[in-house]
């Protein structure tokens, strides 16, 4: 999916919020006043009248119009709703995977929610930012920001704003490979959310229980899970959170092998994500749908499928995904013979994730490298990768891969045997 579109999307959803807010008047005069200014520059400059949204002075021109309808708002509604027209924008940049412009808005309330010495935008505004952290795999800014707000929204007593500080925190130990951890927060996450029937973030608990299940190799419960999270999102209509539980579907039949109801889900992921131009989303499909390619040896359009995802990883700043890539990626060059590059590859990956502190990341990469160093008859090399590979699956309690790894090594050590 093109920038061009992705920009299109976000902006009519900006405008959206900003008519909201503003005389709709008014800011078609200003909107009008904007245009006739940048037209005059391309003129002055020698540009072309029809710049490409995705082009270098496109998105500059996305940005700079930002700022200044911020300042527009800013000069004529009071703070307060300044604020919460900040908030919805944050969220929309958030969503459509924009995380660096959301975590500028998320820091322009907070400093607002300061000046106001108003405690609830200030909590909002640190939960926001920690979200966009924790997206990014900034994990102890996130955790700095989400203790801020938690504290504030247990001052409060607000339950539903407690429980996505819990969902959030649950995510990035989730991220981390720290299961147990993940799931004590999303189960106080889902208590919260109960307790005040908040259906979509109930939903969404759900969801994260049944990625946590998936990770510790129990793939019927996460389906069970899944299947229990669905009827939230239907029921709201939420767009997002429905291409990321197919996402999570198909990831959970891929680990089945059952690859036919694994390429419906992620075909339906894609089509959500497109529909509400989600890069981020739609570069995780698209993975998905490159690993059962990989599975199935079809490794000409798993490389096309993944250089697509990279370039929806690398719109959104996604450096967690886009290790995973560089993961399945080599992958595909080891088993096509090109062992040099799918070590450079693979190397990458491994040192993206621990750079990021991604235990469960570290072990699949780690584990891919010793299948690598098995191919080039590095037995020595090969059995210190798996080794250090099932330490991290044992901390994390990724309990099936333990027991694969395990089974290759006993494996390696019986024809060592076999051979002296």
């Amino acid at each position: 999916m093109s920038t061009c579109i992705h920009n299109g999307q976000l902006e009519a959803d900006i405008l959206s919020i900003l008519k909201a807010h503003l005389d709709p008047k008014d800011l078609s005069g200003f909107l009008a006043e904007l245009k006739d200014a940048e037209a005059y520059e391309k003129i002055v400059l020698r540009e072309p009248q029809q710049q490409p949204v995705d082009g270098e002075n496109g998105t500059s021109r996305v940005g700079e119009r930002l700022d200044h309808l911020i300042t527009f708002l800013k000069g004529r509604v009071s703070e307060t709703e300044t604020c919460d027209a900040l908030l919805e924008i944050g969220s929309a940049f958030k969503r459509y995977g924009d995380l660096h412009r959301a975590e500028e808005l998320f820091t322009c309330i907070l400093s607002n929610g300061l000046t106001m010495k108003d405690e609830r935008y200030v909590g909002e505004a640190h939960l926001g930012r920690g979200e966009v952290y924790c997206l990014l795999g900034r994990w102890k800014d996130s955790v700095t920001d989400l203790n801020r707000s938690r504290r504030i929204f247990t001052r409060m007593k607000e339950h539903s704003l407690l429980g996505k500080v819990e969902n959030i925190i649950g995510t990035g130990y989730a991220e981390q490979g720290k299961l147990w951890e993940a799931r004590r927060h999303f189960r106080l996450a889902l208590e919260m959310f109960e307790r005040v029937e908040e259906k979509q973030m109930t939903g969404m608990a759900l969801m994260n229980l049944g990625i946590v299940q998936n990770i510790m190799g129990q793939y019927d419960v996460a389906l069970a899970q899944y299947n229990r999270a669905k009827p939230y999102f239907e029921g709201t209509g939420n767009l997002v959170r429905l291409a990321e539980l197919h996402h999570n579907i198909g990831m959970s039949y891929a680990l089945k092998s059952s690859f036919t109801e694994a390429f419906r889900e992620f075909d339906i992921s894609i089509c959500l994500s497109t529909r509400i131009g989600n890069m981020n989303l739609l570069g995780l499909a698209m993975l998905g749908k490159a690993q059962c390619l990989f599975q199935l040896r079809d490794f000409s359009m798993a490389l096309k499928l993944i250089a697509q995802a990279m370039g929806c990883f690398n719109a959104s700043h996604d450096r967690l995904s886009l290790a995973d890539a560089y993961r399945v990626r080599g992958m595909i060059h080891r088993e096509l013979g090109k062992f040099r590059y799918a070590e450079v590859c693979l190397r990458t990956s491994l040192r993206i994730n621990q750079e990021l502190d991604n235990r469960l990341n570290i072990a699949e990469t780690t584990f891919e490298i010793g299948v690598l160093e098995c191919k080039r008859g590095r037995t020595k090399e090969a059995m210190n990768d798996f080794c250090g590979a099932l330490q991290c699956f044992k901390k994390v309690g990724a309990l099936k891969e333990v027991a694969r790894v395990e089974t290759i090594m006993n494996k390696m050590r019986e024809k060592e045997n076999a051979s002296q």
